[in-house]
């Protein structure tokens, strides 16, 4: 089964208030869960951290990095140097920012082309397949089939 990189919007939105995609996101984590196939990068940890502590939501913060770690059973890759160098080279388009760049040169590193995000600047990425929450149910097999 081929591995799929989770952004940090899914975390969040999980958790958010009520909200159009809190519950696919909520459904996707606890199916990521029980599977080996899903994973993320230290990027993605300091996103959410990020996000909820410019909310002023610090305690969110802890429990949505704890959980989200047991989540994905600490399946977290580092960043590296070049990683971030290799982040600046992409021609890509400017709606993908920074953050956005370093997910796919770690996904790129890793042979990765599959990202669960509810972020559609992805789809601008050459080579990367952005699976929707919203769409959970035409693509949880591909995902998910073999661990059932």
């Amino acid at each position: 089964m081929q591995r799929v990189y989770v952004d940090a919007n899914v975390v969040i939105y999980s958790i958010g208030r009520e909200h159009p995609l809190r519950q696919p996101c909520a459904a996707f984590l606890e199916l990521a869960a029980y599977s080996g196939t899903c994973f993320t990068s230290s990027e993605v940890l300091q996103e959410i951290l990020n996000v909820l502590c410019r909310r002023g939501q610090i305690e969110a913060a802890r429990r949505a990095l704890r959980r989200f770690d047991e989540t994905i059973n600490s399946r977290i890759e580092p960043v590296t140097r070049e990683d971030v160098l290799r982040a600046a080279e992409f021609d890509l388009p400017p709606a993908l920012q920074a953050r956005d760049r370093v997910h796919l040169a770690v996904m790129e590193r890793l042979e990765v082309t599959r990202i669960v995000t509810t972020d559609s600047d992805f789809d601008a990425a050459p080579g990367v397949q952005r699976l929707d929450p919203l769409t959970l149910s035409s693509w949880r097999d591909s995902v998910f089939a073999a661990e059932a």
